[in-house]
């Protein structure tokens, strides 16, 4: 027995350690720098040692590397495991979770890291120098992607960041009065590979060796720390070119800008990069000077999801799931199938965030701010979309994967995974779509929809520092001041609400919730949130049920299920209703009365108690009974037979301010139908201060 005893437990331990190995990966993960993010790191011979995290790198300039690991890793080895013929290249912080090397010689780079003395994982680099995007010199992009033949090559001839450096050289930027302001510093920027002090054909090492990087400016008006070139004037530009022809290829945010040094890549696609990154745009675009578009996108949703990275291999969770995805399927004209008959995803795609080039195409478009759509079509309902601008790019992801009706077999026929609307159903709530309407039309109910360019005009609204005024890519609707103090970004709401508007809590409706407050709009749609939550089925964690597991708790129960769903279509849309307040109130005051068979009159308080007459009178099978309270108040309605029996309560409890419906089915209190006949309906009201209220009238049931 002893030793069947001993033998389970070292089974049962063994199991256990294999488990915490198992658990145990390291991968070599390469870091894009950016100006922000090096924050003035320097490194010997390296003037500008930001880098794009690409497999290659131009000769003498820096690498940097991190271990990406799982599981619990307390030691690392760094080492080479080939390096070119003439390197001396060493890792810096060999033992540490980040290193660093400068690759000093052309060639293949295999670096090794170890984790815990036994995991371990390779990585290739090459190292190249630069050939320019056009020129001469056989190397550059244009010796094979000619562009009659490259789409993209042509595409990018025509955006600014093919003509950016020459336009700084000739006036062109920041116009004033016939003259553009440029400066040196500029040029690190808008050109490709910039540094004087590596020799790798990059752009400032050339014109460093000829002199045009001292003598450009030279008798140009100085003002304000840039050099002013009246607008069209040539003579910058003709000195490049008569004094460092081959530069001229490179005075460009080209092609190796993006993809890397490539001239020694001829033949092997192994040597170029290609990747989504938005560590490629952030080497320019992440600055907290005048360049924070990047900073700003690294604090956003988009950049941090990290709830779309577990289901990144889900072809089912594609395109809005992977980046590399949503760029296919854009590609593919939005289309699942590919010209071969075959899905166009594969669990390949993996897991990639929403990157600067997901939404931009970098290669270049006739799309404003080459954005890579700005369509999105129609909803999952067919509602089809007619406005929205470059605001329909979003949508594209911000909607529901399914029409809602989809759930209407529910009750019946029961669940196949959820009963509540999936991810973000931005576009839905925005347009009035694709929730539960018991029946009732919501048509034309939209707070923004006829908003120029929808999402973009307030998530995107103008950010203002004291260097410039750029579109937020936080994207967020809140901001943090000096201090760390968040507040709101109302800057877009100001246009119709009025300039007087500081906080969304200034933005007020009526008295949507019926506590005879007038408060905020999102307070108002919270506190609705609350009554519906407060009358729904929870699961085990106290929130409102939505997955198949809990759909006992409503099958067959249709008022519930509708009620669930919109429940969560309000919370899943994210913005505390502000995207269309109409249409939340409505969903959510509709669904409660649904339930509770109360319902709000409107959303004015009223002043004084009132019973009308119920309608339609007489009825058969249900009528409508409408009554009102200006106060808080207990409040009971009772129907009484003609001799005074107690037949049913309609409503019984404490009642906010607000004006209400009851309907009552002509049934009693134990769910049976009663005779035909003259009722008396009674509200009885005990008020606050003493305020008491009690009123009678008839109706008549005919059957």
């Amino acid at each position: 027995m002893k030793r069947s005893i001993l033998f389970c437990t070292i089974v049962l331990l063994g199991c256990i350690l294999t488990l915490n190995v198992a658990a145990q990966s390291v991968k070599i993960k390469r870091e894009a720098m950016s100006a922000q993010r090096i924050k003035g790191l320097t490194y010997p011979g390296i003037s500008n040692p930001i880098s794009t995290g690409l497999r290659n790198v131009g000769k003498g300039q820096r690498v940097y590397l991190s271990a990406d690991t799982t599981g619990t890793v307390t030691s690392f080895a760094w080492t080479f495991v080939e390096r070119p013929t003439g390197s001396n290249a060493v890792i810096d912080s060999a033992d540490k979770k980040f290193a660093t090397f400068t690759a000093d010689a052309l060639g293949r780079y295999i670096v090794k890291v170890t984790a815990n003395g036994s995991l371990t994982h390779q990585d290739t680099l090459y190292a190249q120098t630069y050939g320019g995007a056009d020129g001469t010199a056989f190397g550059n992009c244009i010796s094979c992607h000619v562009p009659s033949h490259d789409a993209n090559y042509a595409k990018w001839q025509k955006t600014n960041h093919a003509t950016i450096a020459k336009r700084g050289l000739t006036g062109y930027l920041e116009v004033e009065a016939g003259k553009g302001a440029y400066a040196a510093a500029c040029l690190k920027c808008h050109t490709t590979g910039w540094d004087p002090k590596v020799d790798n054909n990059n752009y400032a090492s050339q014109v460093a060796k000829t002199g045009f990087d001292t003598t450009w400016y030279k008798g140009l008006e100085y003002r304000d720390g840039d050099y002013w070139t009246k607008t069209g004037d040539m003579t910058a530009w003709n000195l490049l070119n008569s004094t460092t022809p081959g530069a001229v290829g490179m005075a460009t945010i080209g092609c190796e800008s993006c993809h890397g040094p490539g001239k020694e890549h001829y033949g092997d696609k192994q040597k170029i990069g290609n990747s989504l990154d938005a560590g490629i745009c952030n080497q320019c675009h992440d600055s907290m000077t005048k360049h924070r578009l990047g900073n700003d996108y690294n604090q956003s949703g988009h950049a941090l999801w990290a709830e779309a990275s577990h289901i990144g291999t889900n072809t089912s969770c594609f395109p809005c799931h992977s980046g590399s995805a949503f760029v296919k399927w854009v590609n593919n004209n939005k289309k699942l199938i590919g010209s071969d008959g075959k899905t166009i995803f594969s669990t390949s795609d993996g897991y990639s965030p929403v990157s600067c080039s997901v939404c931009h195409d970098p290669h270049g478009n006739d799309n404003q701010n080459q954005l890579r759509t700005v369509e999105c079509d129609t909803l999952k309902n067919g509602y089809k979309i007619t406005s929205g601008g470059t605001g329909q790019l979003c949508m594209n992801c911000h909607r529901s994967r399914y029409a809602q009706k989809v759930t209407d077999k529910a009750p019946l026929y029961g669940f196949s995974d959820r009963f509540n609307p999936h991810g973000n159903p931005q576009a839905d709530m925005l347009f009035g779509q694709n929730a539960y309407e018991y029946g009732k039309s919501f048509a034309n109910y939209t707070t923004h929809a006829n908003l120029d360019n929808s999402c973009v005009t307030c998530h995107m609204q103008p950010r203002s520092d004291v260097n410039s005024t750029l579109p937020n890519h936080q994207m967020g609707m809140t901001a943090k001041d000096s201090k760390g103090v968040e507040y709101d970004l109302v800057g877009a709401c100001q246009t119709c609400h009025g300039s007087s508007i500081t906080s969304f809590d200034d933005i007020k409706g009526l008295d949507y919730d019926g506590n005879g407050k007038v408060e905020g709009v999102k307070t108002e749609i919270a506190n609705l949130m609350q009554r519906l939550k407060d009358v729904l089925p929870k699961d085990a964690t106290g929130e409102v049920i939505s997955m198949k597991a809990d759909s006992a708790k409503v099958y067959g129960k249709k008022n519930l299920v509708a009620g669930v769903y919109n429940y969560w279509f309000v919370k899943n849309d994210a913005s505390g209703g502000m995207h269309n307040a109409k249409y939340a109130v409505a969903l959510l005051q509709n669904a409660l009365s649904q339930i509770t068979g109360v319902e709000f009159k409107n959303n004015q308080t009223p002043k004084s108690y009132g019973l009308s007459q119920n309608y339609p009178n007489p009825f058969n099978p249900t009528t409508v009974i409408e009554y009102s309270v200006p106060s808080p108040s207990r409040v009971k309605l009772n129907v009484y037979n003609s001799v005074g029996q107690l037949v049913v309560t309609l409503a019984n409890g404490e009642f906010a301010a607000g004006n209400y419906k009851a309907n009552w089915n002509g049934r009693d209190m134990n769910g049976r139908m009663v005779a035909s006949g003259v009722y008396l309906y009674r509200l009885e009201v005990a008020g606050q201060n003493g305020n008491d209220f009690a009123l009678t009238k008839k109706m008549v049931f005919a059957k």
